[in-house]
């Protein structure tokens, strides 16, 4: 689980597990240059505007043109 304490750190925790060896937690703490907009301490907690269910699924697809490749092959025997 991933937790942006300030808007530059953040802690991840969890268990990694492997086919060789047993299960074993980790603590990752990272520091980054840029900011997160949403944190712990010192960042906004959620959005101010209030969406629905349908238009989060929605909003977030992203499109494109589907591209089709003409293709032949001839035989030269």
């Amino acid at each position: 689980a991933k937790m942006n304490v300030t808007p530059h750190i953040s802690v991840d925790l969890g268990i990694g597990k492997s086919n060789i060896s047993s299960v074993e937690p980790y603590v990752s703490v990272m520091y980054t240059l840029g900011k997160s907009r949403y944190a712990y301490f010192g960042g906004k907690h959620s959005e101010n505007v209030m969406t629905s269910a349908r238009s989060k699924m929605f909003d977030k697809v992203k499109r494109s043109d589907m591209k089709v490749e003409y293709y032949w092959e001839q035989d030269l025997r």
